[in-house]
């Protein structure tokens, strides 16, 4: 008779464990966002560059640029940019046979973050538009222009 009151109070103790979410990595994140709902960073991609809005929300609040600021030691300027700025980053391939302006882009997946990498044919465009994951989505946090 024992067993019987003492089995439904460690069944009770049992369903009552308390979980703790542990934080998760970046790579973590990274890797959610690449397998949540059998989207692709290309998908988001499209949408990114197709709505402004959609754009704006999914930027850091203080975007950084930096930039190559011409002097022979190869300085680069970080700027902090606050306002909205419209990226197109889709790519077809006739885009690197372009007679002005041509370049090749590549996603490249980090363990922290994705970054678009535009190179330029023949011409010195070399742009990096680099993405983090924050709370479930992607942010553009950063571009990198080391064009001369």
């Amino acid at each position: 008779m024992k067993i019987k009151h003492i089995l439904p109070f460690f069944l009770i103790l049992i369903g009552c464990e308390e979980t703790i979410d542990k934080p998760t990595s970046s790579e973590d994140q990274v890797k959610e966002l690449v397998a949540e709902k059998g989207s692709s960073f290309e998908d988001f991609l499209i949408t990114f560059s197709k709505d402004t809005n959609f754009q704006q929300d999914h930027q850091e609040d203080t975007l950084l640029f930096q930039y190559y600021d011409g002097t022979e030691e190869g300085g680069f300027v970080t700027e902090k940019v606050d306002y909205g700025i419209h990226f197109d980053l889709t790519y077809h391939d006739s885009f690197a046979s372009q007679k002005v302006d041509a370049y090749m882009q590549e996603i490249k997946q980090y363990e922290d973050s994705v970054v678009i990498s535009q190179k330029g044919v023949d011409n010195g465009i070399r742009v990096d538009f680099v993405f983090i994951p924050k709370d479930t989505t992607w942010v553009l946090h950063k571009w990198v222009d080391y064009s001369y």
